[in-house]
């Protein structure tokens, strides 16, 4: 085949800077088409290089480089830069229209225009920067462009331009502002985009933490709450949410050493975590299938133990830079095999494994997929390893909920981020280390953890706009620190972007109810609790405290009932069983809680703890039964 590429400058030529719109294509899911098919792969790349290369060349382009399936180009001319791009995307489509959708390449092209240095073969600068996380945001063979772009172009090209919002991208200093092209009448339907959120300011922060800290640790993370897509919550909202395919993911077996078990227990809960963020499925949290960590079980078992429809099994296995990933996905109803596959990788290609498996599990259950979902699954949340490896060692050390080892987790996330500063994740884990210090009272500077957790949480939204455990940190901070609307707002966004995650579901219910909102939080709390049916005993506080806020005190007192083993000792339940027992007139029930209660937390007022919740009528409900109870 004969390379008919625009030439680029000389070797040799002197380095310049000049004003250039600069064009950046890649192809989406590159590496999984190869990892399929290498050969025919690789031949419809090189043809759909030649009719880019051509749509190029007519309209005055330059390529300034290409590396494996990406191509960077540049034009004097808005114009023609974006006209070229329009061509290669009319023709690529049809190009794939024969072709099988698994077998298509599709380019997504960003384009922008900038400042640039230009070095022999090559180009530099930030407006090449610019233009390369423009096109990680546009559409599979779309067309995105900054806000820049946009204006130079105005109303000279015949498109509509759909503003996708503020992004918060690696390496860019502010926040990029991108639109998605379209030919006119093509624009689809999209909601209002999502714009970055303004940062708290710290003394105001502080000065109304001070005053929300006493009762703080009651309300951390409790209860359960709904499906994003129904933050009116009806009955029926509730019951189609619990009605998605279930799935379960078996902690995956290790077989190596057994203090390396850490390993494939945080790999295990990162795939839990990016199925998660598919809107069509229900998957079942770390906490509901760490109990059969290492244990035989029947897939069939799991049908009834969690009403599973399907179960994902595995093993990993690492050996110097090596990892082997077996998998298999299992109808839990009959235990037929639907599909299974073993990845042999470079350890550096891990983030890369997991987002093939989880794609292909995805793909074999045929569940829909938005474009949303798909760019926020793709990220890579960090080019280190050995960051990564700090991180699950720490996440595994804060699932023992101690001090000690809530201390030691906060330095692998130290360590982490000291190999890695722009890790979100790492950030995120070492915020709730100082969450931890504020709810289980470690800390004799309450306002200190309140305040370093609001400045991390606002550095990993800034890294990853798409990090919804960032957004549920958020809101846990700006509930103490009295702001419910915007706390609602950011668990939210936390939902939206992971409408699986059990945590942030609890979040959002302790935010209703301090809200005055406890009948939405009951109805919500039907879906947390499926999807973490073992939870902590403080994720049980928000529907126990909703129903003594609605005077429902025998479905109060049904919830201890059902997790006996988890609410026996939580300072909280304790009182609220206290209150919902003398206010069904069983005195002797209602003294023994209140004595173990107070042996507990000797300093509780009922005025306090009443306050805690929103909205004057449900406020005096529970000061009628902790009064009724006992308490002062």
């Amino acid at each position: 085949m004969i390379d008919e590429r625009p030439d680029p400058p000389g070797p040799g030529s002197a380095s310049s800077r000049r004003l250039a719109a600069v064009l950046h294509a890649d192809v989406v899911g590159f590496s999984r088409l190869m990892a399929k098919d290498e050969g025919g792969t690789h031949a419809r790349l090189m043809a759909h290089r030649d009719v880019l290369y051509a749509a190029l060349r007519l309209h005055n382009g330059r390529v300034v480089g290409t590396a494996g399936d990406a191509v960077l180009a540049i034009f004097d001319s808005v114009v023609d830069a974006l006209t070229s791009a329009l061509i290669i995307q009319e023709k690529l489509s049809e190009a794939n229209a024969d072709l099988p959708q698994d077998e298509r390449l599709e380019f997504r092209i960003g384009l922008n225009i900038g400042d640039i240095i230009l070095d022999g073969d090559d180009i530099f600068g930030n407006g090449v920067n610019v233009a390369a996380r423009t096109e990680a945001l546009a559409d599979p063979g779309g067309i995105a462009v900054s806000a820049a772009f946009k204006e130079q172009v105005g109303n000279r090209v015949q498109v509509t331009f759909q503003d996708r919002g503020l992004h918060a991208v690696k390496n860019i200093d502010v926040p990029l502002h991108v639109f998605a092209v379209f030919t006119e009448g093509h624009a689809p339907d999209r909601p209002t985009p999502v714009k970055l959120r303004r940062r708290i300011t710290m003394p105001a922060l502080i000065a109304l933490a001070v005053c929300t800290i006493a009762v703080a640790a009651f309300f951390i993370n409790i209860g359960g709450s709904g499906d994003p897509a129904a933050q009116k919550d009806s009955d029926a909202d509730v019951a189609t949410a619990l009605q998605k395919p279930a799935i379960v993911v078996l902690p995956f077996s290790s077989r190596d050493a057994a203090e390396d078990s850490y390993f494939g227990d945080g790999v295990t809960e990162d795939v839990i975590g990016s199925l998660g963020r598919f809107s069509d499925l229900l998957v079942l949290s770390w906490s509901a299938v760490s109990p059969y960590k290492d244990q035989p079980v029947e897939v069939t078992q799991l049908a009834s133990d969690l009403g599973a429809d399907y179960v994902v099994t595995g093993s990993i296995q690492r050996a110097d830079d090596k990892i082997r990933i077996t998998v298999q996905l299992s109808d839990a109803s009959t235990g037929v095999l639907i599909w299974s596959e073993r990845y042999n990788e470079q350890l550096t290609d891990l983030f890369e494994v997991q987002d093939r498996l989880v794609r292909q599990v995805v793909a074999a259950l045929s569940v829909r997929v938005t474009l949303h979902e798909e760019t926020r699954v793709a990220s890579t949340p960090t080019e280190s390893l050995g960051a990564y490896d700090l991180v699950l060692k720490g996440r595994d050390l804060l699932r023992q909920v101690a001090r000690e080892s809530n201390q030691a987790a906060r330095d692998m996330f130290e360590k982490a981020l000291a190999e890695d500063p722009e890790y979100a994740d790492a950030l995120v884990a070492l915020a709730n280390t100082h969450i931890n210090d504020l709810a289980f009272g470690w800390t004799f500077r309450p306002e200190y953890s309140l305040a370093t957790a609001v400045e991390l949480a606002n550095q990993a939204i800034k890294l990853d706009l798409f990090n919804s455990g960032a957004f549920a940190l958020l809101a846990s901070t700006q509930k103490y620190a009295g702001n419910l609307s915007e706390a609602e707002r950011s668990i939210d966004r936390s939902l939206e972007l992971n409408p699986n995650d059990a945590m942030s579901h609890a979040e959002r219910c302790s935010i209703l109810i301090f809200s005055g909102r406890p009948a939405d939080a009951l109805k919500a709390s039907d879906l947390a609790l499926r999807i973490d049916p073992y939870p902590r005993g403080d994720q049980l506080n928000c529907p126990i405290g909703a129903n003594l806020m609605l005077e429902q005190y025998e479905a109060a007192l049904d919830v201890f009932d059902k997790f006996p083993d988890r609410t026996s000792e939580e300072p909280a339940s304790l009182i609220f069983r206290a209150g919902a027992h003398a206010m069904l007139g069983q005195t002797e029930q209602a003294e023994k809680f209140k004595a173990k209660a107070l042996a507990r937390y000797p300093f509780v007022r009922a005025q306090s703890m009443a306050q805690i919740v929103g909205g004057e009528e449900y406020q005096q409900n529970v000061l009628k039964a902790l009064q009724r109870a006992g308490f002062e």
